[in-house]
Order: C-alpha cells, then structure tokens, then sequence
C-alpha cells in the first residue's frame, strides 16, 4: 500500500512482540509516506478496506517538506498467531 504510485515511502519499521496470554504476536508497522493530500487520504482508506486485519495505533501529518508534499506518519499492527521470533526490523531507513 505504500508503495502505490505517487508515494514516496521514506521509512518502514517492524517490531514483534508477544501478546500476554494469547498465543499471538503483535507485529508493529511503522511507515512515513509523502504524496499529495489526496493520495494520503486514499492510503488510509486502502488500509481500512484491507482483507488483513490491521488497526491504525497513530497517524500523524506534517505539511509540506521540501517537495511541497505533505508527509504521513502512520504506525500499525496485525496479529498473527503463534508466537513468532522477538526481533525488531528496519528496513529502508533514510534521513
């Protein structure tokens, strides 16, 4: 979703952590994208209609940066079940 043409996706970060008394694993998604106002509202919307289960823990947004785009600070989960290996990954980390 964040990839989706138009989008500039600056950072990407995932973190797994057990759930206390469930056989689950949260599995935290963080994400910075910049595009226009109307490509922003369509990501969020595109993760609301998402055959995954996935909530909306923080969002935030920034006007304009250099380019002129807003930027969209979006911090997510999922749940899968079993318990997975604790790791915390970051993955295309630019200034």
């Amino acid at each position: 979703m964040a990839t989706a043409p138009g989008f500039k996706a600056s950072t990407r970060a995932y973190q797994y952590k057990e759930v206390r008394g469930a056989d689950l694993t949260r599995v935290g998604i963080g994400v910075a994208v910049e595009g226009s106002y109307a490509q922003l509202v369509g990501f969020l919307d595109r993760v609301e209609r998402s055959p995954r289960f996935l909530t909306i823990d923080r969002i935030g947004l920034t006007g304009g940066s250099a380019t002129g785009s807003p930027s969209l600070r979006v911090e997510l989960s999922t749940y899968l079940r079993g318990k997975q290996e604790a790791k915390d990954a970051r993955e295309g980390r630019r200034g």
